[in-house]
């Protein structure tokens, strides 16, 4: 049915408030419900994609297609103008064609149409009609940021080097039972983990291992550093390297001493055995050069000796020699003529301040000299001074040592 402008007018005025406020109710509850499902934004995007072709006003008076939306401005309905903030619909049934004036929605509050999720998302009203959204914390790049757990797939957690070029990735390498906890105990100290190769952390550390204790260890086969360090073979043989070394000695019993062409006296000086020597006296013994022993150093061989005069009486003097020889017990050499020979010439001692004073000299054998396996011969005797007083009394031998330095503690089974 087509109507002038005139009519529609006058059809407009006729409508009674009661009708009008009835039909700007039943628009309102259908604006709600599509507010309340798809939101003010979604409504506007549906009127300008419906409106069947915004760039037309269509006026009173003109046909309008049914179910379509118009634009009317300062349009009189009961004496009630349409503003241009107010939206003007057309409600188009097959009875009429009525101009009615939606709501006003500018003045609803956004903020009570959004809900934020506690813990995700904050809501927050701007008072001017806008909102604003944020988290409950930075989630930037640059942020610092605190969760009570988190929890990441097995490509594990990635932290950036110390150039940011690489990423350093800790992840579990084994499936687990259980959720397991790794604790880290650093103490009230900054600590540093330094790994330069693959350590397996199995059964580490099950007893005190601290300078001040006393570990026990079943596979030990090394111990001191990387040159210098005890070597334990797998058959217990003990071995020294680097400067790892131990001074070692052993005695030479008096009891073993044969004596020379003019042998010494026999006498006991207190309860110690010993031998007097005059002048040209001399004695033999002999001992083999240890296993153990580091064939890079000299062999020293040291006298204990006393006499039954103080020095004041007469400022005496004595001078002890040891001629020695090596020989290897290998069918090489003839024991008559070693090719290995010398003397430790000790030189004009002092005898001591106070009589029976024991006093100690040593001399070495040079290592070159002398080979492992090799028998020491010694023939010990008392030689004339260089200078100087004889003592009225003989000096007597009460001890006589052999010290050297061993490269091993002992010898392989």
């Amino acid at each position: 049915m087509n109507m002038s402008k005139s009519e529609q007018i006058g059809e407009l005025s006729e409508l009674s408030l009661v009708s009008l406020n009835e039909k700007l109710r039943t628009a309102q509850r259908l604006i709600d419900g599509i507010l309340e499902t798809f939101g003010d934004e979604f409504l506007s995007q549906y009127l300008d994609t419906i409106r069947h072709n915004s760039s037309d006003i269509h006026n009173l008076g003109e046909n309008v297609p049914h179910d379509s939306f118009l634009n009317l401005t300062d349009v009189n309905i009961q004496n009630n103008t349409l503003t241009d903030n107010e939206k003007k619909i057309l409600i188009v049934s097959d009875d009429a064609q009525v101009v009615e004036a939606l709501p006003d929605y500018s003045a609803i509050n956004i903020f009570s149409l959004i809900a934020g999720t506690t813990n995700r998302i904050t809501v927050t009203d701007d008072g001017d009609g806008t909102i604003t959204l944020s988290t409950p914390q930075d989630t930037d790049t640059g942020a610092d940021i605190i969760f009570a757990t988190i929890t990441l797939n097995n490509e594990g957690l990635h932290l950036l080097d110390t150039d940011a070029s690489h990423d350093l990735i800790i992840k579990p390498g084994s499936d687990l039972t259980a959720d397991r906890i790794l604790t880290l105990i650093t103490g009230d100290s900054a600590r540093t983990i330094t790994l330069t190769g693959n350590p397996t952390l199995a059964d580490w550390f099950d007893q005190a291992v601290k300078t001040t204790s006393s570990p026990t260890f079943a596979g030990l086969t090394k111990v001191g550093d990387a040159s210098n360090y005890l070597a334990v073979a797998s058959d217990g043989e003990l071995t020294l390297a680097g400067t790892a070394r131990v001074k070692k000695e052993f005695t030479l019993p008096l009891t073993d001493f044969n004596p020379g062409a003019s042998g010494p006296t026999a006498a006991l000086h207190g309860i110690y055995p010993t031998y007097e020597f005059g002048i040209g006296d001399d004695m033999h013994t002999s001992f083999e050069i240890p296993p153990d022993w580091d064939e890079t150093t000299d062999v020293e061989i040291s006298v204990y000796w006393a006499i039954d005069e103080a020095y004041a009486a007469n400022s005496a003097e004595v001078q002890w020699q040891a001629a020695w020889a090596a020989c290897p017990a290998d069918e090489t050499e003839d024991l008559t003529s070693p090719n290995d020979t010398g003397t430790i010439d000790f030189g004009d001692q002092d005898i001591p301040a106070n009589a029976n004073y024991a006093t100690k000299i040593s001399g070495s054998i040079t290592a070159a000299s002398i080979s492992h396996g090799d028998v020491i011969v010694l023939n010990g005797s008392r030689v004339a001074l260089d200078g100087g007083n004889n003592p009225t009394a003989e000096p007597y031998i009460y001890n006589i040592e052999v010290e050297y330095i061993a490269h091993s503690l002992g010898e392989a089974t």
